[in-house]
């Protein structure tokens, strides 16, 4: 009976979050090896840092800008 009632509940969970588009009814995860996460990683901290660099430049800017009026 626990089977039937968890094979119900997947099933409409499956069917809801199609529904709402969360994700596709029958998909796979994309597997990827450990040097390839190593490198996507690298690039998300580059550009992090990238991000924050060009946050400080445009806040000292302000700062500078404000200070000479």
């Amino acid at each position: 009976m626990k089977t039937i009632q968890r094979t119900c509940i997947a099933n409409f969970l499956i069917g809801f979050g199609s529904i709402l588009n969360f994700s596709p009814a029958f998909s796979s995860p994309t597997v990827i090896t450990l040097e390839d996460d190593i490198q996507n990683m690298n690039n998300d901290l580059k550009q992090l840092g990238d991000d924050i660099k060009e946050g400080i430049s445009q806040i000292t800017y302000e700062y500078r800008r404000g200070c000479t009026r």
